[in-house]
């Protein structure tokens, strides 16, 4: 063994140590920033997703006047708009129960306020 091993030895455990000092005051400092940080924003986030406005109506981004947007207000004044939503209904459509079932969904359908028109095999028959 070298004799200057020892002393280098010695040399890496004191740099070691105050390298790891040197974490320990950072930490000591960047923690409680950390913390604060979480908590600010973890406030912020419930004052503000409550404020969150959803609206998915897609023709709010057409240009009023233009051909897409009076495409789409006739869809809506003729047919009742044009994002359907399909219910399916697994069954015989012959049997009669089935078509009374497809019948009362479609009119409960029509009671949710932000749907204007409902439409089944079973309202075509009856």
């Amino acid at each position: 063994m070298p004799p200057n091993t020892g002393i280098y030895f010695v040399g890496m455990l004191f740099l070691m140590f105050n390298m790891a000092m040197n974490i320990t005051n950072s930490l000591s400092v960047l923690v409680p920033l950390m913390l604060a940080g979480s908590v600010g924003i973890i406030f912020l986030s419930a004052f503000a997703i409550p404020r969150i406005v959803k609206n998915v109506d897609w023709s709010l981004c057409l240009k009023k006047g233009s051909g897409p947007f009076h495409a789409e207000m006739l869809l809506r004044e003729k047919f009742g708009g044009s994002l359907p939503v399909q219910v399916l209904v697994e069954g015989d459509l012959k049997d009669p129960a089935v078509l009374s079932m497809m019948r009362t969904i479609e009119r409960r359908l029509e009671t949710i306020p932000r749907v204007s028109k409902s439409l089944s095999m079973a309202g075509i028959i009856f």
